[in-house]
Parts: structure tokens; sequence; C-alpha cells
């Protein structure tokens, strides 16, 4: 009878142990679960935070002369660019393009503008000679 009862308590020791063995198991992969929860979550945050949510107009006078501010819209709002203020002896103003050789896209001056992605852009003066 003794016998039986070692071997009835060795067994219920050894499923004891399995049992928390598989209980631990299960509470860490709980743990790391939460924690990959978290760091998604921190992340997502991180890049919403971060997410810009405007464009910056820079003005080139493409050897022109003077200075202009650099404009800011917000992404799908719709706003004017800011009016040429530079200048060039013997030419004038045309357009603003997104390439200095004006091979890129063309805005005429004061155009409104609505951006759908946070990507600045240059705009070079396009100049036409007097004649």
């Amino acid at each position: 009878m003794l016998f039986i009862l070692i071997v009835v308590s060795i067994a219920y020791m050894s499923m004891s142990n399995k049992r928390s063995n598989q209980e631990k198991k299960i509470r860490k992969i709980q743990e790391e679960y939460n924690s990959t929860n978290e760091q998604i979550e921190q992340k997502y945050t991180e890049v919403i935070q971060n997410m810009d949510t405007s464009v910056t107009i820079v003005f080139d006078a493409n050897s022109g002369e003077g200075t202009m501010e650099n404009q800011t819209f917000e992404i799908e709002t719709a706003q004017n660019l800011t009016e040429n203020t530079f200048t060039k002896t013997g030419y004038t103003f045309k357009e603003w393009n997104t390439k200095a050789d004006g091979t890129g896209t063309a805005y005429v001056d004061k155009q409104e503008l609505t951006f759908e992605n946070a990507e600045d852009i240059t705009l070079y003066a396009q100049w036409e000679a007097n004649e």
C-alpha cells in the first residue's frame, strides 16, 4: 500500500511539475505577446507623431535676384503660391517650374495648389527675355 502511495505521489508531483512548466511557458508567451503589442503601438505612435503633414516650397531665383521666404502648405489644403518678388535685368518673370531648365511641372504665379504628399518642392523662376 505504501508503495502505491509513493508511486501516486511521484506521479502527482511529476504532473504538477509539468503543469507548472506549461504555465510558465504560457506566461512567458503572454508576456512576449504583450511586449510585442506594446512595441507595435509605440512604433505606430512614433510614426504618426513624426509624420509630416506639410509641404515646404522653396523659391529659387534661377539666375535672378532677390530673396523669397519659403512657403508652407498643409496637406490637402488649397492655398495660393506666394507672388514672385524676384527680378532679373532684361527679363520678365514667366512662371515657376519644378526644374531649373523649365522641363518639369509648370505653375503660374500665385496659382492655387493642393498637395497630397508631404514632399518638399523647389520652384525655379522661369524668365523670358524682354524684346
